[in-house]
């Protein structure tokens, strides 16, 4: 934005301030001359002092709007803060209107309430006289009721007592599931380990049903040698030749006779 222009100074004229009043003020144009002629200097003075004025009035005008508002940006932003100002004012005027009608609101329900207190006070005296006549009746209820009460005290203890107790029970069910989970996890251990063995059990097996045997020399422990499957029993230091030896193998036991 450009700024305002600068201050005016007003234009002067060559002698007294000329006074222009009534049918003088006025342009005086040629061609409306009557007779037809030229325009007297009079005239034209006339014109000229108009023109002056009016150049002069606009100037004070400009240095009006500068002492007010000083550069064209600030004219701007007082503007705007007159518009804010304007609307601040208008969202008030919404607020004022709207609590209005609230409060119409609020003395509509009043003159309900009103209606509605008379008709309890009405309500009221009728049942104050049945509750004369009712107040033996209410005292034994009141009784019954601080019975009950009590009664419901308890029921909701003992409802408390229980609740905790399926609590824990539930504890304890989700850590035997834990342990169950854990036995599982073991028993497939164990299963494991049974078939290993059992595999080694069949492998031991039936290395002893290829087993040979051999002779070894007398006073010599007995011996056996899983890589050739040979079975070494030692022979006899003294006495009569005996019966050779005889070897079986049923239900997976080994017998051995004649040693």
């Amino acid at each position: 934005m450009t700024s305002l222009p600068a201050d005016y100074v007003a234009l002067q004229q060559d002698g007294n301030d000329y006074s222009i009043t009534g049918d003088s003020a006025k342009i005086y144009l040629r061609k409306n001359v009557n007779p037809a002629g030229p325009i007297t200097h009079s005239k034209h003075d006339n014109n000229f002092e108009l023109l002056r004025l009016k150049v002069n009035l606009i100037g004070a005008g400009n240095n009006d709007l500068k002492t007010l508002f000083g550069s064209t940006q600030s004219a701007a932003q007082s503007a705007s803060d007159a518009e804010d100002a304007q609307a601040a004012a208008e969202a008030a005027q919404t607020k004022a209107e709207t609590a209005e009608t609230n409060a119409e609101t609020a003395e509509a329900g009043a003159v309900s309430a009103k209606s509605s207190a008379v008709s309890a006070k009405n309500s009221a005296q009728t049942s104050a006289t049945n509750a004369a006549s009712s107040a033996s009746t209410a005292s034994t209820k009141a009784s019954n009721a601080s019975t009950s009460a009590t009664n419901a005290a308890s029921s909701a203890s003992t409802a408390s007592t229980k609740a905790t107790a399926a609590a824990s029970s539930a504890s304890t069910a989700s850590t035997k599931a834990s342990q169950a989970s854990t036995s599982a996890s073991n028993a497939a251990t164990s299963a494991s380990n049974a078939a290993s063995s059992a595999s080694t059990a069949t492998a031991r097996a039936n290395e002893i049903k290829t087993i040979s045997v051999s002779t070894g020399n007398p006073g010599t422990n007995a011996s056996y040698n899983s890589g050739t499957g040979t079975l070494t029993v030692p022979r006899g230091d003294k006495g009569a030749t005996g019966a050779s030896p005889t070897f079986s193998f049923s239900g997976g036991t080994l017998t051995i006779t004649n040693v």
